[in-house]
């Protein structure tokens, strides 16, 4: 014969769905004991108070009920009393049966996983995270010739746990700047970084040597750079000055010859451009005619041409054949 613990205590401590077939479990706070015939099924035993209880009433029905009808009605509301006490002990032991089940189902998908209760759970369980930290434990050391995990030395640049960069400081910056070429070794590397560094700082703070720039044609001081957009505004300027005036370069056709201490004209037509108004002679050429002094030069707008006079200051003849450029302006 084997002998099996009894439970007690209060009854909302109790879990059926743990009890054997044949254990007795006492309700301290509900003053009964249930008896389990089955995993989750503890039926409530009949005690000799309850009975004394029962009878009190009966005979309180058969006592007070002044007819058979009233009678009948109070013994079908203890016996319905009874029947919802009963069935009230049922339902919480299916219900704690039923909630053991699940707990039991819930710690078996966080152990293995593969349940279909939790989003996730094949890769999100105790076996499927310690074959990760086992995969990882079994990762070695990398080294020239074999992969690995890459891991800092004492007195190498590190990165702990917190993201914090630790670089070793056992390097003196370099007098001169001088390019990486890849082959040096720490110490001149970090040398050759700091000298840049330095003098980067250097040159930053160093506001004396920063030209500013001028965004505008008006600075009569120097000192400063101008702004790329004024090309812009030069060039527009350019363009409209060349819109209002425009050169003509004319030149006399044959020419005429000038003898010695002798005065002359030559007349060299051209045609007004449209949409100007006024006329300027900017210069005048006496090609291949040295000794030749001019005495005035006529532009007839009405007649559209250009008279040079000019006298011959030489002992010989020459040829008088002038250029002139005229600008027209509107």
């Amino acid at each position: 014969m084997a002998i099996m613990q009894q439970y007690r205590g209060n009854e909302d401590d109790w879990d059926v769905a743990k009890m054997k077939p044949g254990q007795f479990a006492v309700s301290l706070d509900r003053k009964y004991v249930r008896m389990c015939f089955a995993p989750g099924v503890a039926e409530k035993m009949a005690l000799y108070d309850a009975f004394e209880e029962d009878m009190l009433q009966i005979q309180q029905i058969l006592a007070t009920c002044e007819d058979i009808q009233t009678a009948v009605e109070a013994f079908e509301a203890l016996a319905q009393q009874h029947a919802n006490d009963a069935a009230a002990s049922a339902t919480a032991s299916a219900n704690s049966a039923t909630e053991s089940s699940d707990s039991a189902t819930l710690s078996e998908s966080w152990a293995v996983g593969g349940k279909g209760i939790r989003p996730g759970e094949d890769t999100n369980n105790a076996k499927y995270w310690a074959g990760v930290a086992q995969a990882v434990a079994d990762v070695q050391i990398a080294t020239n010739d074999t992969p690995g995990i890459v891991k800092g030395n004492e007195g190498e640049i590190n990165i702990d746990i917190g993201g914090q960069m630790s670089i070793p400081s056992d390097f003196t910056p370099q007098t001169t700047l001088e390019a990486v070429t890849g082959t040096e070794d720490k110490k001149t590397f970090f040398g050759k970084v700091a000298k840049v560094i330095t003098d980067f700082m250097a040159h930053a703070a160093n506001t004396s040597i920063h030209f500013g720039l001028t965004n505008n044609l008006l600075a009569t001081v120097a000192g400063t750079a101008l702004d790329a957009t004024q090309g812009k505004i030069l060039d527009d300027k350019i363009t409209a000055l060349g819109n209002v005036v425009t050169a003509t370069v004319l030149t006399a056709t044959g020419g005429t010859s000038v003898a010695s201490g002798a005065t002359a004209s030559v007349t060299i037509p051209f045609t007004w451009p449209s949409g100007y108004s006024t006329a300027l002679l900017a210069s005048l050429r006496t090609t291949g005619a040295n000794g030749l002094a001019v005495s005035a030069v006529l532009v007839s707008s009405i007649n559209q041409n250009v008279t040079v006079t000019a006298t011959n200051l030489t002992g010989s003849a020459v040829t008088l054949n002038p250029s002139v450029m005229l600008l027209f302006g509107k």
